[in-house]
């Protein structure tokens, strides 16, 4: 899988909480908000579900497969259910980021 990534292209930040949580919600995702410390490290992670993984404040370097990238204020991508990935922080500044992952639809009788 080629690892594709949204850039933040907006003046400012990218937005605020409440907000990005009432539009993964209306999409059908389930975000959980996450702050780390410079230099926490996540190696070979994976979800069952389709996941976004969108820096809000900070600074990440993520690797797919082969592919690896620095995420930044702003940035998101989408995995695929059941992608590995790695993550980790860069700087010298706590990463305020989130986790989505897609809610399964419930089947109606």
């Amino acid at each position: 899988m080629a690892l594709s990534i949204r850039r933040w292209e907006k003046p400012g930040e990218p937005a605020q909480k409440v907000a990005l949580e009432k539009e993964l919600k209306a999409q059908g995702y389930q975000p959980e908000f996450w702050v780390d410390k410079p230099g926490t490290s996540y190696p070979n992670r994976k979800y069952p579900a389709e996941t976004i993984l969108w820096i809000l404040r900070g600074e990440a370097k993520i690797t797919v497969g082969v592919d690896t990238d620095t995420l930044r204020d702003g940035d998101r991508t989408i995995l695929p259910p059941n992608t590995p990935y790695s993550l980790q922080v860069l700087g010298d500044k706590s990463l305020l980021w989130l986790i989505a992952l897609k809610k399964k639809k419930s089947k109606r009788p």
